[in-house]
């Protein structure tokens, strides 16, 4: 697709959506966040709306491109602070997937440098996923670890009030005999997305994930008082190492929808993964990336059907 024309949909169906094939959808996405950053931080942002698309949430997709202000379309995060391989970058004003791609960008080049980095982020807007940014660091050889902290939703375990974020953690191993090793790990019984999909689609939420205000379990997302950590205490550990290691690096705690995120690389051996991941197959278990790469692999054979609100947000985000 040249010049940033809009790409063609095909196969509309009932109720207004419509089927994109995903290099289309890609090349599109690509236009919408053409910056002053380099192309590779533009493409590593771009994959990560559409594969979080593909995954069936559009606000880890393309919903987030309705956070993109045109007034801001050309602002890359500014380095605030630097000592050796730990770097502080301020994203605020900034798109939030550019800024995690901006962030893999730096950490690469750190690693080559001093064989360790730490990226940090404070003042972060909605950025999706975290599995693509680690298993881009992972494919150029290095152990990528990434969380980021939100403003407080989810309550202690056996607790009643919010005082941490959904707080995702996401690591990813090396492999030379296949796909980087990657696991993406929600420290919530569920995700705000997961909230305000159910919300907006007047949805129950599953039993067992959040209270309301009193602390009474609820499946109303009106009722919302605080998301629940998932596996209880360990949920609740997960939330708070990942504060620890955000806010304990950037200086920031984070507050309403500004995030603070870290991304931690070190150069390890090539094939890393490699027996970790026979070791799970052949303990009978799964690999935890194995379901998300398969329903990306599909949307890339055949596409992805996008509803008509997801493509007026893709049509507004175009220059």
């Amino acid at each position: 697709m040249a010049g940033g024309e809009y790409v063609q949909m095909t196969e509309t169906s009932s109720g207004g959506d419509q089927r994109i094939s995903y290099d289309d959808l890609l090349d599109t996405v690509r236009t919408a966040l053409q910056s002053e950053s380099p192309p590779e931080v533009v493409d590593l942002a771009a994959m990560a709306l559409v594969d979080g698309q593909a995954l069936g949430n559009a606000r880890f997709g393309l919903g987030l491109l309705s956070q993109l202000d045109p007034r801001t379309r050309l602002v890359r995060p500014r380095i605030a602070e630097r000592m050796g391989g730990r770097v502080v970058l301020d994203g605020s004003g900034c798109f939030g997937p550019l800024v995690m791609a901006e962030g893999v960008h730096l950490v690469q080049a750190l690693v080559r440098e001093h064989g360790i980095a730490i990226v940090a982020a404070r003042s972060v807007a909605g950025m999706g996923r975290l599995a693509p940014y680690v298993e881009a660091i992972a494919r150029g050889g290095s152990l990528a670890i990434a969380g980021a902290a939100s403003s407080p939703a989810v309550a202690p375990h056996e607790g009643h009030a919010p005082f941490v974020g959904t707080n995702p953690l996401a690591v990813a191993l090396p492999s030379t005999d296949g796909e980087p090793l990657v696991l993406d790990i929600a420290s919530s019984a569920a995700t705000m997305a997961e909230v305000h999909k159910a919300r907006d689609g007047g949805a129950a939420l599953p039993e067992g994930v959040a209270v309301d205000a009193n602390g009474s379990p609820t499946t109303d997302p009106d009722a919302l008082g605080a998301v629940l950590p998932r596996g209880g205490l360990l949920g609740t550990m997960i939330g708070v190492a990942v504060e620890a290691m955000t806010a304990g690096v950037t200086g920031e705690p984070p507050v309403n929808t500004a995030r603070t995120v870290t991304l931690i690389a070190v150069q390890c051996p090539p094939d890393s993964g490699q027996e970790l991941r026979r070791r799970l197959l052949d303990a009978g278990g799964r690999e935890p990336s194995a379901r998300a790469r398969t329903v990306i692999a599909r949307a890339r054979r055949e596409g992805l059907v996008l509803d008509a609100d997801t493509a007026d947000t893709l049509a507004q985000a175009r220059p």
